[in-house]
């Protein structure tokens, strides 16, 4: 009785010349080679082939569900060096909470993050970005400086 290896050696022969190495692996792994008898054969890592395998059935890497808050921050087109702590109030602002905190770092949905609806200026009604509302209820200096002679008279 042939081994694994030579039954697959054998059915290689039969395979068509313009297969190309990801088919090939492919075809491997659906045959119940493992991993690391896969790599051997094509003298890759074992990682390697996963890798491949992964991109072939369309997977490839998965974006991340959940950013420290770094990441939220940059994400929305706020300064990096915003601390947790400022940055969770503006968002509890906004009705959005952490997702989980873990050893004192606030983790947060990048679903919630994307499905946040920015705030508007009282003045012009244009979206505020979230550096200048952090500080203010208006999108510049000179609707501030509107709002504030309004309010005067």
């Amino acid at each position: 009785m042939a081994t694994r290896h030579e039954q697959s050696t054998l059915e290689n022969t039969a395979t068509p010349a313009a297969q190309d190495r990801t088919s090939l692996i492919v075809g491997l792994r659906d045959e119940g080679f493992l991993l690391w008898e896969i790599a051997d054969r094509f003298g890759v890592t074992k990682e390697r082939v996963r890798q491949i395998l992964a991109r072939a059935k369309g997977q490839g890497p998965q974006p991340p569900k959940l950013l420290v808050t770094r990441q939220a921050s940059i994400l929305l087109g706020m300064p990096p060096e915003m601390r947790p702590g400022s940055f969770q109030r503006l968002m509890a602002r906004f009705g959005v909470m952490p997702a989980v905190v873990k050893r004192g770092r606030l983790y947060w949905s990048v679903e919630a993050l994307n499905n946040l609806k920015l705030p508007v200026c009282s003045v012009c009604k244009i979206t505020i970005p979230l550096s200048r509302y952090t500080r203010s209820d208006t999108c510049s200096s000179r609707c501030s400086t509107t709002r504030r002679s309004a309010a005067a008279t």
